[in-house]
This record gives C-alpha cells, sequence and structure tokens, in this order.
C-alpha cells in the first residue's frame, strides 16, 4: 500500500491526516530537542526521529517529532506538507510493535507540498502523534518508528535548488502502557 506518508517495515501508505498524526511544523525547539543521532545525508539534507517522552497511554498514542537538516554548503528549497490530495511526494513511517509489523487503518491521503529556503546549519521540526484507529497500535508495549522521505527535486530546466533524492531517519523507541 502507498500514500504520502508510508510506513516504512509495513509498506502502507498513509498522510498526516487529522485522525492519523496532525504533523505541523513547530520552529519553537531548542539545542536540548535536536536528536543526537540522525540519518544518512543525501544531496546535503538528513532526518532524524524521535519519541518525545518515556512511557505514553495508548489512548494517547505515541507523540513523534520529525527533524530535516540542511548539511550542505548551499540554501536549498525544501517542502513543507499541507493537506492536499495528489501530490508526487512520499513520507514513509515505518511502525513495529510487541507483536510486529503496525499495519495503517485510514484512507489514501497525499499532501501537497510549499517550498520554504533551508540555508546551511539550519533545522525544521515537525511534531505530531501517531494514534488508532488509524494506526494499529493498540496493544501495550515498546514500538521503533523510522522514517523514508524522498522527493523529486528540480524539474529539468528549472534553476530553483530544490532538494531531491531519498533519505531515512535513525530509529526512535516509544513505549505505550
Amino acid at each position: 500500500m502507498r500514500i504520502a506518508l508510508t510506513i516504512f517495515m509495513v509498506a502502507a501508505q498513509v498522510g498526516l491526516a487529522a485522525n492519523l498524526m496532525n504533523l505541523r511544523e513547530d520552529g519553537s525547539f531548542t539545542v536540548k530537542d535536536i536528536p543526537q543521532q540522525w540519518g544518512a545525508a543525501t544531496n546535503g539534507l538528513c532526518c532524524a526521529i524521535s519519541i518525545p517522552g518515556t512511557n505514553h497511554a495508548v489512548a494517547d498514542g505515541l507523540p513523534l517529532e520529525l527533524f530535516f537538516k540542511n548539511v550542505g554548503e548551499k540554501t536549498m528549497l525544501f517542502t513543507n506538507p499541507y493537506d492536499l490530495r495528489g501530490e508526487p511526494w512520499i513520507w514513509t513511517l515505518g511502525i513495529s510493535g510487541p507483536q510486529g509489523p503496525v499495519g495503517y487503518r485510514g484512507d489514501t491521503v497525499v499532501y501537497g507540498l510549499t517550498l520554504r529556503d533551508l540555508k546551511p546549519g539550519e533545522i525544521v521540526r515537525y511534531t505530531g502523534t501517531v494514534v488508532s484507529p488509524a494506526w494499529d497500535i493498540s496493544a501495550k508495549g515498546r514500538y521503533t518508528l523510522k522514517v523514508k522521505y524522498e522527493a523529486t527535486g528540480a524539474k529539468p530546466g528549472d534553476a530553483r535548488p530544490i532538494w531531491g533524492g531519498q533519505i531515512h531517519s535513525n530509529q526512535a523507541e516509544g513505549v505505550l502502557k
């Protein structure tokens, strides 16, 4: 299955719908919020995921922070998600729980993109919550999350430095009680 936010381990396509995550850009973070572990960089961009806190109630879901950092030497245009079906980009969220890969039960949602400058060394953070019933995270126990992000970048003849490629985040763990 495919959708805007796709499951890395489960391969279910999913978007950032209200019943899914409400993923939004959040510029109010400090240095202590930035993860120590990041996925490998591709074309000057790297990604990290974290689950703030330690133990979370099943009913509340898993909070999620997704970071992107420009590790290149030039400003690039990076995409911001907003809800619009039919746009060509994919976030892949992989979730594994106490009983193995976690399934996605929501509808297929694809998000459109807006562009923002991401300067060298700059970090952007998105926050949200993975919740049931969109995701099958109703069992208590340890969950592991990982993200894959891919974008096509600039079109031939487009002089804008729009990032394109595929990156994977680190792996984050959280507990539902």
